[in-house]
């Protein structure tokens, strides 16, 4: 068999292949009203950053910072010597009384020129100039007269109606009584007054007095600067005529604390300071 081939072979040819990219997406326009910054999401990244690394140096200043703790102990008590804080306070008197009004007193003088004894009443009443009354305490004789001197009796008297007005002068009174005897005050009247209220100083005025006093003392006591604590105080108090004296003698006490450790507070049990303090823990 005759196998045929052909002279002249086909022609070959050369393909070239490119790459080209894709083009992106347009993206999608922003709804009207909303805002549209190219420079957005790269200040979004910034933002993140800056909290990481806030974060990172709080937990490093944190892990770095020094711990403490709070604890109680006991330690000597070194007692000073007492201080003395002392006030008066004045009593003011509340309380009132009346005080009625009084009679004035004196003694009347009968003379009596008859050749017979005569009595006057208890109660029998004359007037001086000024229209006082005065009424005799009581009875009185008064014996005949041995002429030519007359009969003479003294009785005591009093006003009539209490108060000041009662005090009269002497040889104020001079009245004739009958036809016989004539009575006379040789001497003045006295002890007559008005009534008047007074105040008084009652037991709650003593005890506000009292509570006044304490109360300067004790703002006194807290106000003035003391070494170390309260141990206690004493007080004394005096009630005298118009004041209340309150004194108070106070105890302190110091101590010792640990070095590097910080008071919180202090109480003195017995010989001993309890404190409560705040010390750095050193890492084992």
């Amino acid at each position: 068999m005759q196998q045929i081939v052909d002279a002249d072979p086909p022609e070959m040819k050369t393909i070239h292949v490119y790459m080209v990219p894709e083009p992106e997406p347009e993206e999608e326009p922003e709804e009207q009203g909303r805002f549209s910054w190219p420079g957005w999401p790269r200040i979004g990244q910034r933002c993140v950053q800056l909290v990481a690394m806030a974060l990172l140096a709080i937990f490093c200043t944190a892990y770095s910072s020094p711990a403490y703790r709070i604890r109680t102990i006991s330690v000597p008590a070194r007692f000073l010597p007492g201080e003395t804080i002392a006030a008066n306070a004045a009593i003011v008197p509340t309380g009132v009384k009346t005080i009625p009004a009084r009679q004035a007193r004196g003694i009347l003088t009968v003379y009596n020129g008859s050749i017979l004894q005569e009595t006057l009443p208890a109660g029998f009443i004359v007037t001086s100039q000024s229209g006082i009354e005065i009424a005799t305490d009581q009875a009185v004789v008064v014996p005949a007269a041995n002429l030519p001197e007359p009969g003479v009796a003294t009785v005591q008297a009093h006003a009539v109606v209490a108060g000041s007005q009662g005090n009269i002068a002497a040889s104020s009174i001079s009245t004739n009584v009958g036809s016989s005897l004539v009575i006379k005050n040789l001497t003045a009247f006295s002890g007559g007054r008005d009534a008047r209220t007074e105040k008084y100083i009652t037991a709650e005025d003593k005890n506000n007095a009292l509570a006044a006093a304490r109360q300067k003392v004790e703002q006194e006591q807290l106000a003035a600067t003391h070494p170390g604590v309260l141990v206690g105080c004493t007080e004394t108090a005096r009630v005298e005529t118009s004041s209340v004296r309150v004194a108070w003698a106070c105890q302190y006490a110091t101590w010792a604390a640990p070095q590097g450790a910080q008071v919180l507070s202090a109480r003195v049990q017995g010989t001993r300071v309890v404190l409560q303090v705040r010390e750095v823990v050193v890492p084992q």
